[in-house]
């Protein structure tokens, strides 16, 4: 589940310090992070509007 990897991740980023390997951090933020705000995105698109529109 990619929300579970992403809690993970912050956890490790949050609480890791000096153990952070940047070298990760940056792959996933190319190769992992866009897929994410695709999958936000789609389920922001189905959740009804504010408005009732």
């Amino acid at each position: 589940m990619p929300l579970a990897f992403a809690y993970q991740m912050r956890n490790a980023v949050a609480h890791g310090y000096f153990k952070v390997d940047l070298e990760i951090v940056w792959k996933t933020i190319h190769a992992d992070l866009p897929g994410l705000h695709l999958q936000v995105q789609q389920a922001l698109e189905g959740l009804p509007s504010e408005n009732g529109a």
